[in-house]
């Protein structure tokens, strides 16, 4: 068994990266995600228009949150994707990339990050819980998460 050597990078995964990364997920995420978007064009809407915030082992994709951040100050940030690998998940890992989205938000000065997550993804609900979101809606299919960083909406 091989340590790992996690790097953190932000804007640096390709197209292809993003796709291997995804497939690589767990079977259900990437199915799920198949059913809601067309994933040739919602990858490269996240590389043209998303913060992405990475973690890499060596030149493996592991971690993957992409955010939109294309908004004035004082607004919201939104979480489109937040992805872990199957064999890299229970690393602290997703806890790591919210944590500089986090940071990235507050020191641009946005009012607040929201997100969507499936109701039956019990994990990434307790994750997002234990940084402060709270549910502010929930459908058949999606709870909508909102952290407030404190910064008032203009």
């Amino acid at each position: 068994m091989t340590a790992h050597q996690f790097i953190f990078k932000q804007n640096t995964a390709t197209q292809q990266d993003v796709l291997r990364h995804f497939t690589q997920c767990d079977r259900k995420f990437f199915t799920q995600l198949q059913q809601r978007v067309d994933i040739g064009s919602y990858i490269e809407k996240i590389l043209s228009a998303a913060e992405r915030f990475e973690i890499w082992d060596g030149s493996e994709l592991k971690g993957l949150l992409a955010a939109y951040c294309n908004c004035e100050q004082g607004q919201n940030v939104f979480i489109t994707n937040l992805s872990v690998t199957l064999d890299s998940q229970r690393k602290g890992l997703a806890s790591q990339l919210l944590r500089r989205c986090i940071l990235h938000a507050e020191k641009e000065a946005y009012a607040g990050i929201e997100l969507q997550v499936n109701v039956t993804n019990d994990a990434a609900y307790q994750c997002y819980m234990l940084h402060g979101f709270r549910e502010t809606h929930i459908s058949e299919h999606d709870r909508t998460m909102y952290l407030s960083l404190g910064v008032p909406i203009v």
